[in-house]
C-alpha cells in the first residue's frame, strides 16, 4: 500500500538513536531513506546487543526501510558525493553536535545553497546554543517523533506545491 511520503527522498546521517529513529518513522510513511554511514564500524549503534541470526535487533529496529551507503566524510571526494545526494533529497536527518556539520562543510547553509527545496532536520540532545550545547547527549526518543511529526508535515506540504507547479505546466 503506498504511503504518504512515497515520493520523498530523505537523507539520514545520524547514529545511536533520535535521528535514526526519525527517519525510521519517515521510511514507515512512505519515504525513500538513505542511511550515509562512516567506513568501518558503520553507526556505532551497530555495535549494542546481542547479534541474532547476523543481526543486532537494536539497530535493525531503528533502521528498517532504509538502504544504506558508506561514505567518509572526512574525505573530499565522500563530501562531493553527499552533496550531489543532498541535491536529489528533499529532506536531511542529522544528529552531529552543534557546528560539526558546518565544519565538515555538509552544513544547512551549504546543502540549502545546492537545494533550495531542502527541508533540514537537526537534533542535538541538549539544544544547539549554551553552555553544554557541545555535550554529546542520547536525545530522547519524543524529540525525534516531533521532529519527524514537522519533516512529514513540511514533506507533504513540499510534494503537493510541487506536484502542483509540475501540473500547471
Amino acid at each position: 500500500m503506498p504511503g504518504p511520503l512515497d515520493d520523498v527522498r530523505v537523507l539520514e546521517v545520524a547514529s545511536f538513536i533520535s535521528g535514526p529513529y526519525a527517519a525510521m518513522l519517515l521510511a514507515d510513511l512512505g519515504a525513500e531513506v538513505i542511511k550515509v554511514e562512516p567506513p568501518g564500524t558503520g553507526d556505532p549503534f551497530r555495535g549494542w546487543g546481542e547479534r541474532q541470526g547476523g543481526e543486532r535487533p537494536q539497530f535493525a529496529a531503528y533502521n528498517r526501510g532504509k538502504k544504506s551507503v558508506t561514505l567518509d566524510l572526512r574525505n573530499d571526494l565522500a563530501r562531493r558525493t553527499y552533496l550531489a545526494l543532498a541535491k536529489r533529497a528533499d529532506v536531511v536527518v542529522e544528529n552531529f553536535r552543534p557546528g560539526t556539520a558546518e565544519r565538515m562543510g555538509i552544513g544547512d547553509a551549504t546543502l540549502r545553497e545546492a537545494n533550495p527545496r531542502l527541508v533540514y532536520c537537526a537534533m542535538t540532545g541538549v539544544g544547539s546554543s549554551g553552555p553544554a550545547c557541545s555535550t554529546a547527549s542520547a536525545c530522547l526518543i519524543a524529540s525525534a517523533c516531533l521532529i519527524a511529526s514537522a519533516c512529514s508535515a513540511a514533506c507533504s506540504a513540499a510534494c503537493s506545491a510541487s506536484r502542483r507547479a509540475s501540473s500547471s505546466i
